[in-house]
């Protein structure tokens, strides 16, 4: 075919110069490329297309382009003129062709990659300038790989097989290999690291050296100890051959590259070629790639503004053209340069890298310049995924070395810098900031983490009107914090940024969170009166608004009672019923918030006990008696006081006793008593007072059964103890009965004094007591019966009363569960 001869006689031009030239002949013979307008019928388009005798090699229906191949007879610009007279045809274009930018090795030795670090070390014969290189070594403190970027490297091929390069090769993820099938559906069977575009095969192997050596600085493995080291140490390599044995190619199998990789989702791709002609079918491909597209400036050493080179002078917003610089920052002899078709210079003299059969070598050319800046937009992709071509394409051009030699060359008058453009992107703000107070000390902060290439997050905090500080470091990907050194009751605000080593986001919107006043401890409630409990608590904040007091009663609810001002630490709650447990609860509030609760503390107002009386029944004894009116108490304290002296606590007795007897006492002396119900949530107010006055004089004790004392001789006397037990049990805790006792005492001690002396009175006094004694007995264990016994005695008449009250007591004692004293 012509296209073959043409690409053999260019390979010899290519294989003769150390400088690539255009030739003469630059496009192929026999075939063009259509656009077609939008809607076209197919008949309109077989009719356009037989005016040319065309037939159609491909379609490239993303871009609305086709490949033609015309009537060998016609001349090419015939055919041209021919289609855009047809309707529904927008453009009309020769197949271009395109060469690769490179010189053959010139030095197969092992040497220095200088252009990743130049020490002023002699390469290749050369001695360098220190420092005139692309700040590789400090770049990969900020960043090494690129595992998940793909950079299609359309070119010659790759040598699959070359130890430096087969563990970086982009794989198919839709391809299953070598089971002869089209699994992705895209037309190319068993297409695993790429396709070859010139012999239409899923063999995307190197047979020039070219797109090998450009791979190789793009990402040969790094870091492992064999060969050289790429830009990138890890990267998915994407072979793309669209350029034969001799280097050339056409714009159809660029296209058709072109659109493989944008179809296989590559983020970047490299274009170490060119050729003098425009094509729109090319552009419109290019403009359809959303990734970077880097090209080579060309190495006719002329001024691409006035004779342009493409891709390069395309004005695609994607396109990044590169000039090559030597080992001394000075713009490569054979460069082409232009400060609007051109955007930078990166080294392209003497670069080392890998070749076909696994070895190494030398090669010259902005070929070499441009797989540089590849792989810095690689790291850069990585390091920042969600980063637009734009913004990758900015950190680029906006941070490279400026250089006088460059001046008026290129259009940023600079050398590629790596680490400056890797330390100049930052990662993405994060976003939907928001904090909840979790407690008085702890405030938990929650966002949005749009940056999978930060290395961290920063946390800071201020508060009032202070200044931000660093509160925490956090690593990748965080998304939440809890902040446990926060203070009660106070206002903070927030703010987060994502960082990297290179540069950090801006901050996130501010949050602001007030901490809740710390709650009360140590809450008590006491009864205070017959409707009425005291609250008391300590209060351990020193920003709260007020404190809100709830209470409940039984299995209740709580519900609010009052709130008070700040620094109140106690309550007193009113108009309560007796003989019911009011539970409390009490919490601090403030303006950010409540704090919890306290723990729960639990009162019940006792009725009081009625009914004193107070009996003076010796020299030094009393006897005291009430009517207990609760059921709740754990006890009675008994209070005593004499004149008009204060009253202080005598004696407390257990639950349900309702009589005392006060002994010690001074004679002739009035004591004045009352007595109040006891409980754990307090005390029941007190009884009304009751006096007695002590006799004057001791008249035989035995615990005032005086004639019972005198008769059997002992007060400790079985018959004397039966009688006081009656008189205890049965009279006094009665109104008659404590009458009878009252009157008894008053007018037997000298009866008793005179029976005591005369043993003949205490004989007949004791024959009289027996059956006094068998009643009584008789009495305390079944009063019933007793006063069934009594009818028509002597004692009839006031012993049936108190018999008939102390009956019906005990009966209602039996009723009730409780037994009566």
């Amino acid at each position: 075919m012509a296209s073959l001869a043409l690409a053999v006689a260019l390979s010899v031009l290519w294989l003769g110069s150390s400088v690539q030239a255009q030739s003469t002949l630059d496009y192929v013979p026999g075939e063009i490329l259509v656009k077609w307008a939008p809607g076209q019928v197919a008949s309109g388009v077989a009719m356009a297309r037989d005016h040319v005798a065309a037939l159609t090699l491909r379609n490239f229906p993303q871009i609305g382009w086709e490949h033609l191949q015309i009537d060998p007879t016609m001349n090419v610009q015939t055919a041209i003129q021919k289609m855009l007279q047809q309707p529904g045809v927008l453009a009309a274009e020769p197949n271009y062709i395109v060469h690769l930018f490179a010189t053959l090795p010139n030095d197969t030795s092992f040497g220095w990659q200088w252009a990743l670090n130049n020490t002023g070390q002699t390469v290749d014969g050369v001695a360098g300038t220190a420092g005139a290189d692309i700040s590789m070594t400090t770049a990969w403190d900020l960043r090494t790989t690129s595992p998940n970027i793909v950079v299609a490297v359309i070119d010659s091929g790759i040598t699959l097989n070359h130890t430096d390069l087969k563990s970086n090769l982009w794989v198919n993820p839709g391809e299953i290999p070598g089971n002869g099938i089209d699994d992705d559906g895209n037309g190319k069977i068993d297409d695993v690291n790429g396709w070859d575009f010139v012999n239409n095969d899923n063999d995307p192997s190197d047979d020039n050296n070219h797109g090998t050596h450009v791979s190789g600085i793009i990402g040969a493995k790094g870091n492992d100890a064999y060969g050289i080291a790429g830009v990138t140490w890890t990267v998915q390599l994407m072979a793309l051959k669209s350029f034969n044995s001799s280097g050339s190619g056409t714009t159809a199998n660029e296209i058709s590259a072109i659109q493989y990789a944008t179809a296989k989702g590559a983020h970047v791709i490299n274009a170490s070629w060119g050729g003098s002609g425009f094509s729109q079918a090319l552009k419109d491909a290019i403009d359809a790639f959303p990734g970077i597209f880097v090209a080579a400036a060309g190495n006719d050493g002329t001024n691409n503004d006035l004779t342009p080179q493409y891709p390069a002078c395309y004005t695609s917003a994607n396109i990044i053209a590169v000039a090559a610089t030597d080992q001394n920052d000075a713009l490569a002899s054979f460069s082409n340069f232009g400060t609007t078709c051109v955007d930078l210079a990166a080294p392209g003299v003497n670069i080392y890298s890998d070749i076909s059969g696994g070895s190494f070598a030398y090669m010259d050319g902005t070929s070499m310049a441009a797989p540089h800046v590849s792989g810095v937009a690689a790291l850069l992709k990585a390091q920042e995924s969600n980063r637009t071509t734009v913004e990758i394409r900015s950190a680029i051009l906006s941070n490279v070395d400026v250089k006088a030699s460059l001046s008026g060359k290129v259009a940023t008058g600079g050398r590629l810098n790596a680490r400056a453009a890797l330390a100049a992107i930052a990662p993405f703000a994060p976003t939907a900031l928001a904090g909840t107070a979790a407690g008085p000390t702890q405030i938990d902060l929650t966002w949005t983490d749009n940056s999978p290439g930060e290395t961290g997050n920063e946390v800071q905090r201020k508060t009032g009107s202070g200044d931000f500080a660093t509160l925490a470091s956090l690593a990748a990907n965080s998304t939440s914090y809890s902040d446990t050194t926060a203070v009660e009751a106070t206002t903070y605000t927030y703010r987060v940024r994502a960082i990297n080593s290179g540069a950090n986001s801006d901050f996130s919107s501010e949050v602001s969170v007030t901490t809740p006043p710390a709650a009360p401890s140590g809450l008590t409630a006491t009864t205070a009166s017959a409707s009425g409990i005291t609250l008391v608590w300590t209060d351990n904040s020193g920003g709260e608004t007020g404190y809100e007091i709830q209470r409940k009663t039984g299995t209740g609810a709580f519900a609010s009672v009052t709130t008070t001002a700040a620094n109140v630490t106690s309550y007193s709650d009113s108009g309560l019923a007796v003989e019911t447990t009011y539970t409390y609860r009490v919490r601090a509030t403030g303006s950010g918030g409540n704090s919890a609760f306290s723990a729960e503390a639990s009162a019940t107002i006792l009725a009081a006990p009625s009914g004193l009386t107070a009996i003076g029944l010796a020299a030094s004894d009393t006897i005291l008696a009430w009517t207990d009116n609760s059921g709740r108490e754990t006890g009675y304290e008994i209070q005593r006081k004499t004149g008009t002296g204060a009253f202080a606590t005598v004696t407390t007795t257990a639950a349900s006793v309702t009589s005392y007897s006060d002994s010690g006492l001074a004679a002739g002396t009035v004591y004045t008593y009352r007595v109040r119900a006891t409980g754990s949530g307090g005390n029941s107010a007190f009884s009304a007072e009751a006096s007695a006055t002590t006799l004057a004089v001791s008249s035989g004790g035995g615990g005032n059964c005086f004639i019972a004392t005198a008769a059997f001789g002992s007060p400790l006397a079985v018959e004397v103890q039966v009688l006081r037990e009656f008189r205890d049990r049965v009279l006094l805790p009665n109104a008659p009965g404590r009458g009878l006792v009252r009157a008894y005492y008053r007018h037997s001690p000298p009866l008793a004094h005179m029976i005591e002396r005369h043993e003949t009175l205490r004989a007949a006094t004791r024959g009289a007591l027996r059956p006094v004694l068998w009643w009584v007995s008789l009495a305390l264990a079944s009063p019933a019966l007793a006063l069934a016994l009594c009818g028509g005695t002597l004692v009839a008449g006031p012993i049936t009363t108190v018999l008939l009250l102390h009956a019906r007591r005990s009966r209602a004692a039996h009723r009730g569960g409780r037994r009566m004293p």
